[in-house]
C-alpha cells in the first residue's frame, strides 16, 4: 500500500474529475460575460487514454529527465566521494547546532523560492540537504519539510510571481506589477515562514533524545537517497566542489526571469555576443545555437548543465569510462520511481487541457458571475478548486485571467495575492501537487502518514493567510 499509495490517490482525483464531467456543465468567459454549454463527459475509454498519453507528453517527460538527470549527477558524485566530503565536512560544523542548520536550509528554500520561484531547479540541492539533515539526526518529516515544504511555503509569497522560461506569470496574465504587491508579498513570507519554521521546531519536543554513547544514539540516522554513506569522501574535494557549485550559480543565473525586475544586462550581453562577426559570419552566434540568453533557459538547458557537470566529474576524477556510466545509472534508476510519480501528477492537467472540458468555468460563475468587488472567500474557493485541477500554476492563472480581470479589476493585486497563497496551501494536501508527490516519492513518506502529520500545519497556514489577506483587504 505505501509503496504506491501516491498513484492511488492521483487514480482517485482522476476518477472523481470524470464523475464529474457527467454532472457539471460547461461553459466559458468572453470580456466577463460567462456562457453556459452541455457537459462533456470522459468515457471508459478515457481512463486508460489519458495516463498512457500523460507519460508521453513532451513537457511532463521533461520534467521527470530532470529528476533522472540529478540522479545520475549524484551517482558521479557518490561513486567519486564529493558527496560524502560535502556531508561530512557540513556536518561536522553543525554538529551540536543542528537546529542553527535546520533553520537556515528552511530559510534557504524557502526565500529562494520566493525570490527566484525556481522550484524544479532547487531539486538539484534538496539530496544534498536531505544527507546532511539526516546525518545531523533528523528524521525524515522534517527534513521534508525543511526542503520540499520550504518551496511550497516559500511559493506562495513569491515576489516576483511565478517564473518560467522568461515570464513573470502573474504580470502576463494578471497585469500585475510587482511594485504593487511586492508588500503584501513580504508579509506574508515571514508569516508562512514563521508558521513552517514553528510547526519543525515545535516537532523536537515531543522527541525523545537517546542518552550519548548508546547503541541507539549511533544508528539513529536514517537512510538518505542518492547518498551512499559506506564510499569514502575523497581526498581531494575541492575541484568537485567548486565545479558543483559553479553549476548551482548558473542554474540560478540562467533560468530566473530578469526581465521581470527590468534588468536587461544579459539580453544586452547576448546582443553583443551573437552580432560579432568575422568576415561577416557571426561567428558566436553559430557556436551558441539554439541557447538562448540567460533569463530565458529552461529544463532543456538545466538537464544540459546537470549532463555535462557529470561528464566533466567523472573526467577530472578519472572515473573509467565503464565505472562512470554504471553509476550515472545507478543514480537514475534510483530516481525512476520518483520521475514516474511526477509525470503522473500531471495527469489531470493534461487530461482537462487535451479534452478542453470547460466545467472549471462553471464553478468560477457559480462563485463571482455578476460579483463587482473581491470576496475572499469566493476567490479562495475558486483558488482550491483550480489548484486540485491544475497542477501548473500558469495554467490555473489562464483559466481565471478573464472573470478576474474584467469582473473584479480594481482588486486585482488582493485577488493575486490570494490565488497564489492558496494554491500552495492546497500543494501542500493534493496528489496533483508536482513538488508534494516528488517530495513524498523521494523521501519514501507514506502519502497517508503524511496527511495525518501535516493537517495540523496547513489548517493553522489556513487561517494565518486569511486573517492576513482579510486585513490587507480592509487596508
Amino acid at each position: 500500500m505505501k509503496k504506491h499509495d501516491l498513484l492511488k490517490a492521483i487514480g482517485i482525483v482522476f476518477l472523481v474529475y470524470v464523475v464529474l464531467t457527467w454532472i457539471i456543465p460547461g461553459g466559458s468567459f468572453s470580456s466577463g460575460v460567462f456562457t453556459k454549454t452541455t457537459t462533456t463527459p470522459l468515457g471508459i475509454g478515457d481512463l486508460f487514454l489519458y495516463p498512457i498519453a500523460t507519460s508521453v507528453y513532451q513537457m511532463f517527460v521533461l520534467n521527470a529527465l530532470v529528476v533522472l538527470a540529478v540522479g545520475g549527477l549524484y551517482g558521479i558524485l557518490n561513486k567519486t566521494g564529493i558527496l560524502k566530503s560535502m556531508v561530512e565536512g557540513i556536518s561536522k560544523k553543525f554538529k551540536g547546532k543542528e537546529t542553527i542548520f535546520i533553520l537556515l536550509t528552511t530559510l534557504f528554500y524557502a526565500l529562494i523560492t520566493a525570490g527566484l520561484n525556481l522550484s524544479l531547479p532547487l531539486f538539484l540541492l534538496i539530496p544534498l540537504s536531505i544527507a546532511i539533515l539526516t546525518t545531523l539526526g533528523f528524521n525524515k518529516m522534517k527534513s521534508f519539510l525543511a526542503t520540499f515544504g520550504a518551496i511550497i511555503v516559500g511559493g506562495m509569497a513569491s515576489f516576483v510571481g511565478y517564473n518560467m522560461d522568461g515570464y513573470n506569470y502573474v504580470n502576463y496574465f494578471l497585469s500585475v506589477e510587482i511594485e504593487a504587491t511586492i508588500i503584501y508579498s513580504i508579509v506574508l513570507f515571514v508569516l508562512v515562514f514563521g508558521t513552517l519554521l514553528t510547526f519543525i521546531l515545535i516537532g523536537n519536543k515531543g522527541e525523545k533524545k537517546p542518552k550519548k554513547g548508546t547503541k541507539k544514539e549511533e544508528t539513529k540516522t536514517e537512510d538518505s537517497p542518492l547518498y551512499n554513506k559506506t564510499i569514502k569522501a575523497s581526498k581531494k574535494p575541492t575541484t568537485g566542489i567548486v565545479l558543483f557549485i559553479i553549476t548551482v550559480l548558473l542554474v540560478f543565473v540562467s533560468m530566473f526571469n530578469w526581465s521581470a525586475l527590468k534588468i536587461d544586462f544579459f539580453d544586452e550581453l547576448y546582443t553583443k555576443i551573437t552580432s560579432v562577426t568575422i568576415n561577416d559570419f557571426a561567428i558566436f552566434q553559430k557556436l551558441l545555437g539554439s541557447i538562448s540568453a540567460f533569463g530565458y533557459w529552461g529544463n532543456y538547458e538545466f538537464v544540459m548543465l546537470l549532463v555535462l557537470l557529470s561528464l566533466v566529474t567523472a573526467w577530472v576524477y578519472k572515473l573509467q569510462m565503464k565505472e562512470a556510466m554504471e553509476s550515472f545509472v545507478d543514480g537514475v534508476k534510483e530516481m525512476l520511481p520518483v520521475a514516474v510519480v511526477v509525470i503522473f501528477a500531471n495527469l489531470l492537467l493534461y487530461t482537462v487541457n487535451s479534452t478542453q472540458t470547460p466545467f472549471f468555468q462553471t464553478i468560477v460563475n457559480a462563485l463571482v458571475g455578476g460579483a463587482s468587488k473581491f470576496n475572499y472567500f469566493a476567490i479562495a474557493g475558486i483558488s482550491s478548486i483550480g489548484s486540485i485541477i491544475y497542477s501548473s500554476y500558469p495554467y490555473l492563472l489562464f483559466a481565471i485571467y478573464d472573470p478576474m480581470t474584467t469582473l473584479m479589476v480594481k482588486d486585482i493585486n488582493i485577488i493575486s495575492i490570494t490565488v497564489q497563497s492558496i494554491y500552495g496551501i492546497v500543494s501542500l494536501v493534493v496528489p496533483t501537487s508536482v513538488m508534494l508527490v516528488l517530495g513524498l516519492k523521494y523521501m519514501n513518506i507514506s502519502y497517508k502518514e503524511y496527511l495525518k502529520h501535516i493537517w495540523k500545519f496547513v489548517l493553522t497556514l489556513l487561517v494565518v493567510v486569511t486573517i492576513a489577506i482579510l486585513i490587507m483587504a480592509a487596508i
